[in-house]
């Protein structure tokens, strides 16, 4: 009977041992779990918040585009009805290019040197040409309205272009790294330079 009972308790503590190996395996098993679960929350977490940020980021720029272009728009209009068709330029009209002159200058960055500050220099001599206090302009300064015009229409299409495909840009890589942005200018400021000329 002894060597029974022994074969017995021999038994009982294999199990006894193997029951332990067993739950610590089982403890680590739910460790894992939920250490990989905790890192899925915090990744998710993390995913969403930029994602949150560049949706907020590119609603922002498109609604700055779309105001950028309809006041630039309205000015190119108002000045070429009035000065090119017309020949006359009224108070009323006056009024209007300053209060969009004055919009696009707080839409836009005066410390950009290339672009936004060329765009806001060309208003500035706009302004200066057709808003003189005389209301019918010679055939020598509607020209230079024309010309102004003309380089302020192609350079806000340039940097329309330029946001737009930084907003692509920000869609399909999330938040751009510097050489992707310096590499996007750099190939609109070509663009613009083959056509006006190096600056």
């Amino acid at each position: 009977m002894t060597k029974l009972a022994n074969a017995l308790r021999h038994t009982l503590n294999k199990v006894s041992v193997f029951m332990e190996v067993k739950d610590i395996i089982q403890i680590i098993g739910i460790a894992l779990t939920f250490l990989v679960s905790l890192f899925t929350y915090f990744h998710y977490v993390r995913k969403e918040k930029k994602g949150s940020y560049i949706s907020a980021t590119t609603k922002e720029r498109l609604f700055y585009v779309k105001e950028l272009r309809e006041s630039i728009a309205e000015i190119c209009s108002i000045v070429e009805l009035n000065t090119v068709e017309q020949n006359l330029v009224t108070t009323q009209n006056k009024l209007r290019f300053l209060y969009l002159k004055n919009k696009c200058y707080l839409l836009l960055n005066t410390q950009d040197p290339y672009w936004e500050a060329t765009i806001l220099s060309l208003l500035d001599s706009l302004k200066e040409q057709w808003c003189k206090p005389k209301n019918v302009l010679n055939e020598q300064q509607i020209d230079d309205v024309k010309q102004v015009l003309k380089k302020l229409t192609y350079i806000t299409q340039n940097l329309l272009e330029l946001e737009w495909r930084g907003v692509k840009l920000e869609a399909k890589k999330g938040i751009p790294s510097k050489e992707d942005i310096e590499e996007l200018q750099n190939k609109m400021r070509q663009k613009y330079n083959r056509y006006y000329g190096v600056r």
